[in-house]
């Protein structure tokens, strides 16, 4: 199951890049009323369904369009009042990424009945290593979007990612998928205008309190 957002991302991707009748020919074959709610739990299938219809309408590969998802769903969290939240979470791409499950932990205060995903970081040497654990398949084109939408935005890189395994481990109540990606991060213009603020936390304790902070925020406000 997923929050009505993540549909209204999928619609306003579809209607800013290929216009208001692909979304409603999308809409009408994969069968999908078009009444999201942000805070509504709707079923992954007619997510999934979305994307495939898509995909099969707009001619373009699935890994194409889950990646394009996943760089306009940072625009989008950005766009819905999670910027300055996001910018709390690290002063580089590693601490951000580390940093990503205390802020789903913290965004089911709004979000209670959220599935979020889980990320590790692995360094070993000079290579960086990302480790995916998702309960759903077939997604990781869409976290090589954000992540190089966030390097892109936050960080003012350009990242390369490749896929070097994916496997199905059992978790305690279910199998997990878990994709390992190596991770290539390359730095390009200055130092840019979209740094992290100055605040933002030095340990994972104080990321953890800053998030909280900016989240309960963020939910009065909306």
């Amino acid at each position: 199951m997923v929050y009505g957002f993540i549909n209204l991302c999928l619609k306003s991707l579809v209607v800013e890049k290929f216009g208001e009748e692909a979304w409603e020919n999308i809409r009408r074959e994969a069968e999908v009323e078009d009444n999201f709610m942000t805070y509504t739990y709707y079923d992954d299938v007619d997510t999934m369904t979305l994307i495939d219809v898509a995909c099969r309408c707009l001619a373009v590969e699935k890994s194409t369009v889950l990646m394009l998802f996943g760089e306009f769903f940072f625009e989008f969290c950005v766009r819905s009042g999670y910027d300055h939240m996001l910018r709390t979470l690290g002063e580089n791409l590693v601490e951000f990424i580390e940093n990503l499950d205390s802020l789903h932990s913290y965004l089911t205060l709004a979000y209670d009945k959220m599935n979020a995903p889980s990320f590790r970081v692995e360094k070993v040497d000079s290579n960086m290593f990302l480790h995916y654990y998702s309960d759903r398949k077939g997604l990781a084109p869409m976290v090589i979007g954000i992540i190089k939408a966030v390097a892109r935005a936050f960080f003012q890189s350009e990242v390369t990612m490749d896929i070097l395994s994916e496997d199905r481990e059992e978790d305690r109540t279910r199998k997990k998928e878990h994709v390992v990606f190596s991770v290539t991060q390359r730095r390009v213009g200055g130092t840019g205008s979209q740094k992290p603020p100055k605040y933002v936390a030095q340990s994972h304790k104080g990321s953890e309190q800053q998030i909280r902070k900016e989240l309960t925020t963020s939910i009065q406000s909306s």
